[in-house]
């Protein structure tokens, strides 16, 4: 992850790419911001993940639980 890595310092106070003042404390604080945001939605993608492999063994074969009807059940009104 590049944007992780820290910046180089311009040759003058302004950032090259706007003519913006380069705060390495503002830097840091959206590093550490971006760092929490990505581990926040790893997490999401690990849970995801995990509950899809769940629903894939119980679809693999194992029986119905006992709120669930299969189509076409006899107790259909």
């Amino acid at each position: 992850m590049a944007a992780l890595e820290p910046r180089l310092a311009a040759d003058s106070e302004e950032d090259e790419m706007g003519g913006r003042i380069y705060d390495p404390e503002e830097d840091e604080r959206l590093r550490r911001e971006l760092a929490a945001h990505c581990d926040r939605l790893d997490g999401i993608i690990e849970a995801k993940r995990a509950r899809d492999a769940e629903g894939s063994a119980a679809e693999a074969g194992a029986p119905q639980g006992a709120g669930e009807r299969s189509p076409g059940s006899a107790d259909e009104t």
